[in-house]
């Protein structure tokens, strides 16, 4: 009788195997693994185009949506655990139970951070699938290895070879070995900044910690500085902060500018979605029901005229949108950036790539600044 080797061994042997390995071309070789354990090696190109189910109706979920939207890939509907969501639409596609995917014979693709538990039991099931990061790496392999190449230093390559395969081995203990402190200042060109016409834009405030820290980097040399903060709690808080740090610093009104907004790529009222923490939320990541419709800005519209010289934004994954609405004031000031790329597995790609053609001088790092999935940024400075 032959006995097939269980999922959760053959995962755990290929996260041993590539956990400790360093070299860019492990990546390709990772994904070979995965695709053969998961089956998706078997999918033609034929079956993707004629559409896929995405497993998993959350943040990720929205944004595989999009991302195969993008492809021309039908998302044919969401499949969802959840109790109670069984029958509802997700993104205007319908949610439908697990037995009755697997019976469509539809590509099936797991649209979740933590992806092994649905894969060993689509596996169980006789099914096959992939996880939607693997998806979008092994298309891009070439991309990312242009980006690694070509833009960034050796510390960063190694950084961001790990973000990599922590999603691609959803093992986020490797975050351990690049974790590092100081998130948005990690840089040496972004530890001191006094400059009496710095104008700094804070994109995703929240309670104006970033607009305190960017405050004692400058030792309150700057011109001004926009602190945009759509979701209202967050933004009172702000404001508190705001008065607080003009009053200890001797600081004008108009110094420290406050916005209740978003910032996009058009002007515009769009669904704002709470996170159930209720401390964030998204213009992008539908979590149920919109909590009311709130404001975005084009920032080039709202700079209008005047210069740009840091920019910071953890948008919760809105950061593309945001710099392409900012894109005239990046190509023209070119302006430091510290920019969050861990909300969209897209956006360890498009971002990079999207602000060396804005600005083809820009030095980059990328740095994480957590012992989990969050908190990967994008430096840029010339």
């Amino acid at each position: 009788m032959i006995q097939t080797i269980p999922f959760s061994e053959q995962l755990t042997e290929l996260q041993t195997a590539f956990r400790e390995r360093t070299d860019w071309t492990c990546l390709a070789e990772l994904l070979a693994g995965m695709a053969a354990l998961t089956g998706s090696s078997g999918w033609s190109d034929s079956e993707l185009r004629r559409g896929v189910l995405l497993y998993g109706a959350g943040s990720i979920g929205a944004g595989a949506f999009e991302y195969y939207t993008r492809q021309g890939i039908p998302v044919l509907g969401f499949i969802d655990d959840t109790p109670g969501k069984e029958g509802q639409s997700y993104c205007g596609v319908e949610i439908i139970p697990f037995s009755s995917a697997l019976k469509t014979g539809c590509p099936i693709v797991i649209s979740m951070k933590l992806w092994a538990g649905p894969a060993a039991k689509i596996a169980e099931a006789g099914g096959t699938c992939e996880a939607f990061a693997h998806g979008v790496f092994h298309a891009s392999l070439k991309q990312m290895a242009g980006i690694a190449e070509s833009l960034l230093d050796d510390r960063s390559r190694l950084v961001y070879l790990t973000i990599l395969k922590a999603n691609i081995l959803a093992d986020y203990s490797v975050y351990a070995s690049v974790f590092e402190g100081n998130q948005y200042w990690a840089i040496p060109e972004f530890q001191y900044l006094p400059d009496s016409s710095g104008i700094m834009v804070d994109a995703g405030s929240y309670v104006g910690d970033t607009v305190e820290e960017f405050v004692w980097r400058t030792r309150g040399m700057f011109k001004s500085i926009h602190a945009f903060e759509p979701d209202p709690r967050c933004f009172r808080a702000l404001g508190i902060r705001a008065s607080r740090l003009r009053q200890e610093w001797g600081l004008r009104e108009e110094a420290i500018r406050c916005v209740a907004a978003g910032l996009g790529q058009e002007n515009a009222e769009l669904p704002f979605f709470q996170h159930f923490s209720g401390a964030d939320g998204s213009f992008l990541f539908a979590s149920g029901k919109p909590n009311g419709t709130l404001t975005v800005r084009k920032l080039d519209d709202y700079l209008g005229q005047d210069g740009l010289t840091f920019l910071k934004a953890d948008v919760e994954g809105y950061e593309m949108p945001l710099l392409l609405g900012a894109s005239g004031s990046i190509r023209k000031h070119r302006p430091k950036l510290a920019i969050c790329i861990y909300h969209r597995i897209t956006d360890l790609i498009e971002i990079p790539l999207l602000l060396r053609e804005l600005v083809p001088e820009y030095k980059m790092a990328v740095r994480h600044h957590s012992f989990g999935q969050d908190e990967s940024v994008l430096y840029c400075w010339v």
